[in-house]
């Protein structure tokens, strides 16, 4: 093979070894940064400084039509390559990477708002007796990991019972008629949550990194397309009024195209941005975590001291702040080896690339 060749093979994203790892943090870094949108934008409806009307509100329809799928999706594709590794061990990486930052950030953030309840600087109020409530209620938007729990124990189950891919695709045909039942019952929204994600984690293990090697090697030809009609089909889903979770095609055509656009960005020239992608995808269990605490009190620092209440202004500086400073956080818990303690370990910061981005800030 030629030195050309060669050149631009590395550049192919795979799913084995590091660059797999490269090219799902790519993902994941696209996913975390609209989910961090999505939520600063939802703060500022509720808080009224977004008029009922704007188009901000398709925007907004759109991105929740796939970027939580995404992280399901993903976390489902390694399945059972993790089982490969033994129940303690699986069981163990689950504690700490799902169960210990679920409590630990739902104590600390929900702690948080009881104290500042009632100043203001808030949309909403917090009791004491509401945090009691997170062993079967969490709070947003810790909803993620205590959901994500549950699909792993079902998946888990379900191996236990049958090793065959034959019974991982009844399962999911049945995880798809209990999330879709779940809207029968909305008093009961942990339902929806916990079905929700037991049927995109599903979807992963049924689609296994085989498929998405298949995915991926048509990205050049097909993103556009799939673009398109995910973009296009989520509008039109907002238009015909379709509950959040329920425009189901625009979901799957979103996959597809979360998918295609990390391995277009892989593949390109765009080295900035694919290094930036990956280092948030890397960091994103640490913006998960502490984003919402980040743009709370950005947002209350810009319009009470700075009176800054263009909605449009407030919108990107609440998004950045809440991808930057977490990131940064993540940085120097990993430097300072405390990572693990604080739920926000991660294991895709290189030393060189970690200190790049530090002096990029």
């Amino acid at each position: 093979m030629s030195s050309t060749n060669t050149t631009e093979a590395s550049r192919q994203p795979s799913l084995a070894g590091q660059r797999r790892v490269e090219f799902i943090d790519v993902v994941k870094g696209l996913a975390i940064v609209l989910v961090v949108y999505g939520h600063a934008f939802r703060g500022l409806v509720n808080a009224a400084m977004i008029p009922a009307g704007s188009p901000l509100f398709v925007i907004d329809y759109v991105i929740y039509a796939a970027h939580m799928p995404v992280f399901f999706f993903l976390s489902g594709l390694f399945f059972e390559q993790s089982l490969k590794k033994g129940a303690g061990k699986f069981w163990s990486g689950r504690a700490k990477t799902i169960v210990y930052p679920y409590l630990l950030w739902s104590v600390l953030q929900g702690s948080v708002q009881v104290m500042i309840s009632g100043t203001g600087a808030t949309n909403g109020g917090m009791t004491w007796a509401r945090l009691g409530e997170i062993l079967w209620s969490p709070l947003s938007p810790f909803w993620f990991l205590y959901a994500l729990f549950f699909a792993n124990l079902f998946a888990y189950v379900i191996r236990s019972i049958t090793p065959r891919r034959a019974g991982m695709l009844v399962a999911l045909a049945l995880s798809f008629a209990a999330f879709l039942l779940s809207f029968r019952f909305p008093n009961l929204p942990v339902l929806n949550d916990v079905t929700y994600a037991i049927f995109y984690f599903l979807l992963g293990c049924v689609t296994g990194l085989a498929g998405v090697r298949r995915l991926i090697s048509m990205a050049g030809r097909l993103w556009m397309p799939f673009m398109l009609c995910y973009v296009g089909g989520a509008i039109g889903c907002f238009m015909l009024s379709v509950p959040e979770r329920l425009p189901l095609p625009a979901a799957f055509l979103g996959l597809a195209a979360f998918l295609a656009t990390g391995a277009l960005i892989e593949r390109s020239s765009f080295e900035r941005l694919h290094f930036w992608l990956q280092m948030l995808g890397a960091c994103s269990m640490g913006i998960f975590v502490l984003h919402i605490l980040v743009i709370g009190f950005t947002r209350a620092v810009l319009v009470r001291l700075f009176h800054i209440d263009q909605a449009g202004v407030l919108l990107v500086l609440l998004t950045v702040t809440g991808v930057l400073v977490p990131s940064v956080v993540v940085i120097i818990a990993q430097r300072l080896r405390i990572g693990s303690l604080l739920g926000i370990a991660s294991t895709g910061l290189p030393s060189q690339k970690t200190a790049h981005m530090v002096r990029s800030l």
